[in-house]
């Protein structure tokens, strides 16, 4: 420090454009910040107008993706027992084939039990992305007309399905056998996080919170600095120095900091 408490080999009056070259400097990190907010703004409006879904990078854990058409089965009580066959399935071809009529000869519809999939859809709880998505597996057990079915009979159908969905059918896996276990009571509802679309969310929020704050705080400033220096004044306090800025301000010391 020199005597007038000036930092040597640097003017106050360099240092103050150094001071204000910064400041461009991150007001123009912050326009093109939000640039690129505005577009990932208007993409994400455009991918929610123009799709009734968002479709998510996941791969069902039993081999599928995305919702299934509900399957109908149709249970029978036959001489030999119960039968249960998927509607428009190669099972129920073979039958009319074999017995030139659908339902064969003393087949007697029981009930049809519905079943629908519809997996890991995204259901909101985002800013602008859905963070998190839904899984539900439902079962109806639907009642033949002019058959009455006991509770105990229902429960049972209920039971046969699961087991078919968990051994038998296509999807048959440990994790359908876990899901099959809750379908024999109620329908199974899961929920997971999409990490991808909640990073997102955050990123995209903390710049546009960051490029807001610098665009609402770092232009008046720079004008204002800009104004008082044109002036000769100080641009820190407003302080006239008749343009004799090698000194500092006397008023608020600016230029005289260590």
């Amino acid at each position: 420090m020199n005597e007038d408490g000036l930092a040597p080999g640097r003017s106050p009056l360099a240092a103050e454009h150094a001071r204000l070259h910064r400041l461009s400097r991150r007001l123009s990190r912050a326009i093109v910040l939000a640039g690129f907010c505005i577009i990932d703004l208007f993409a994400v409006l455009f991918i929610s107008f123009s799709s009734n879904s968002v479709t998510l990078p996941t791969i069902l854990v039993t081999g599928g993706g995305g919702s299934s058409k509900p399957m109908l089965i149709e249970y029978f009580d036959s001489p030999s027992g119960v039968w249960a066959v998927q509607q428009s399935s190669p099972a129920m071809e073979r039958l009319t084939d074999h017995f030139g009529t659908f339902p064969p000869p003393g087949w007697k519809k029981q009930a049809t039990v519905w079943f629908s999939m519809r997996h890991l859809q995204p259901i909101g709880f985002g800013l602008l992305l859905p963070a998190v998505s839904q899984s539900v597996f439902e079962v109806s057990v639907i009642q033949e007309r002019g058959v009455p079915l006991t509770s105990d009979a229902v429960t049972r159908i209920r039971s046969m399905f699961c087991d078919w969905l968990a051994t038998e059918s296509e999807w048959a896996s440990p994790a359908t056998a876990a899901y099959a276990a809750e379908l024999r009571t109620g329908d199974h509802i899961a929920r997971r996080i999409i990490w991808p679309f909640l990073v997102h969310d955050i990123v995209v929020v903390c710049a546009i919170a960051w490029s807001s704050w610098t665009l609402l705080r770092v232009p008046p400033v720079l004008l204002r600095r800009r104004a008082r220096l044109a002036n000769g004044r100080c641009p820190g306090c407003d302080y006239d120095l008749i343009a004799k800025f090698e000194t500092g301000c006397p008023e608020c010391g600016w230029g005289k900091e260590p």
